[in-house]
């Protein structure tokens, strides 16, 4: 087994056998968390790299550089491994969310806001001939309330984007 060895500062170094027994790694592990974080021997004994602790500790803590260019994590930049247990975990919690109520699947919302759309768009279309039977008022009136609600309709349609009027004038989904 490989000794510690003093530098001439006074500083302690290790082989990377006795680092990867102390830290209860694999050597070739170690090795490539070493080589991959640019770590610098910092010395050599007996022809083999010793290193000191200070250096290797920053390496077992690195983790590959994952992120995007905004700092989120880009599952492309990802071992395949780590890509798979990201979109595991991922999948795991939108699952999460959907049994605690709050997440909605996007056919669910769909179908809701069609309801919604499609019970505003009804009480808009009999406003204007509700209005002119209860109040009485003059066709002008009328046709103005009709043009005010078919603008509002139209601003509604416009704003959910995802709908179209049918041939008798329900909201649906367009697929």
């Amino acid at each position: 087994m490989g000794e510690v060895t003093h530098l001439a500062d006074g500083v302690m170094s290790f082989s990377l056998r006795r680092l990867a027994d102390e830290l209860g790694m694999d050597r070739d592990a170690l090795r490539k968390r070493i080589a991959a974080y640019g770590v610098k021997p910092a010395a050599r004994r007996a022809g083999h790299p010793v290193y000191r602790l200070r250096d290797v500790i920053p390496a077992l803590y690195a983790r590959p550089d994952d992120s995007g260019e905004d700092g989120h994590l880009d599952p492309l930049k990802m071992t395949p491994t780590d890509r798979k247990a990201h979109y595991q975990a991922e999948n795991e919690r939108l699952r999460f969310l959907a049994e605690c109520g709050q997440l909605v699947l996007a056919p669910q919302a769909k179908d809701e806001l069609a309801f919604v759309a499609k019970t505003v768009s009804r009480f808009h279309r009999t406003l204007a001939d509700t209005f002119e039977r209860d109040t009485r008022c003059p066709p002008e009136y009328t046709e103005a309330l009709e043009r005010l609600v078919r603008r509002l309709g139209e601003d509604l349609a416009a704003a959910i984007g995802d709908f179209e009027a049918g041939e008798d004038d329900d909201v649906r989904i367009r697929s």
